[in-house]
């Protein structure tokens, strides 16, 4: 069971940012939450907002995430580990991406997160507690990362043979392998296998962000007119987005013709422009882009729409 779940320095997130699933003290609806040892947890969580204000990049981090566990094994060690920090400051560029998800399995509550840059991972951590409101309950270590340097504590000692096994055998790459992971693959039963099972099988994201992008490619830049009007009116939707930049270029493979789309933000440093591919923008923006143009033509020239 989800408990809760953070993020930091990812894509739209700079600062922390916690989607936390336990209820508040509030009992107007208490018979809806699901009680766990005393404690009560929500079933069900909306989250609304303006667009661009982060909805899907939360669902988005933590799908990321779930990703990165499932494939920390398979990255390829020739290749740049894929990170994804806030795009709108130098700084954060040069910083850690943090990523920790609290859940509840078999009354315990297991609190497993990582820190990690484009080198690969550089601190990982998993801690336990007994899942109580009792606040006397501290959390045990079950192990800590720094870099390639894991502490087992003395209950979980075993696996410090399975780690160092990996570590000496993939030296290569045992900077982007997660010990969760690693470790879950070797046992059937057992704390890391139930928490890998549930984070990579149980967490199921669906973001619909298909870009339907050729018809509004060629309405936008067959009217100039058009065009500055769509880019008025993204502003406003978007008001971080001061517009949309559409760029030809040949694709080398097929030497066709394809078309680079990139949204331009402002540097908080120093207020210059970044271009950022515009799949990165959020799922609302994205679908402005497919059909706002479209309502424009229409507006303007008739027809069905």
């Amino acid at each position: 069971m989800l408990l809760q779940f953070k993020t930091k320095n990812h894509k739209c997130f700079y600062d922390e940012i916690i989607l936390d699933m336990t209820a508040t003290q509030e009992k107007g609806h208490i018979e809806s939450t699901i009680e766990v040892n005393s404690n009560n947890i929500l079933p069900v969580v909306a989250v609304y907002g303006a667009n661009a204000s982060g909805k899907t990049g939360l669902l988005e981090a933590l799908s990321y995430m779930v990703e990165i566990i499932r494939k920390s094994v398979f990255f390829d060690v020739t290749k740049p580990f894929p990170v994804f920090p806030f795009a709108f400051s130098k700084k954060a560029l040069t910083e850690n991406s943090d990523y920790e998800i609290c859940l509840c399995l078999n009354g315990m509550e297991y609190r497993y997160g990582f820190s990690i840059n484009k080198k690969g991972i550089d601190e990982e951590w998993l801690y336990v507690k007994k899942f109580s409101n009792d606040k006397r309950i501290k959390e045990k270590i079950i192990f800590e990362r720094k870099n390639d340097n894991v502490y087992f504590s003395n209950t979980y000692k075993k696996y410090d043979k399975n780690w160092q096994f990996i570590s000496k055998n993939y030296s290569l790459i045992n900077n982007r392998i997660l010990v969760l992971t690693s470790i879950a693959l070797k046992e059937e039963t057992g704390a890391f296998r139930d928490i890998y099972n549930y984070i990579s099988n149980c967490i199921n994201i669906n973001i619909d962000n298909y870009w339907q992008k050729e018809k509004s490619i060629n309405i936008l830049l067959d009217n100039n007119s058009l065009f500055n009007d769509f880019q008025k009116i993204l502003n406003e939707f978007d008001p971080c987005l001061a517009g949309v930049k559409i760029e030809a270029a040949n694709d080398l493979e097929t030497n066709e013709k394809k078309y680079v789309i990139s949204g331009i933000h402002s540097s908080l440093e120093d207020n210059k422009s970044i271009l950022l591919p515009f799949i990165y923008e959020s799922a609302g923006t994205i679908k402005i882009f497919n059909i706002v143009p479209s309502i424009l033509y229409n507006l303007k020239n008739g027809g069905l729409l």
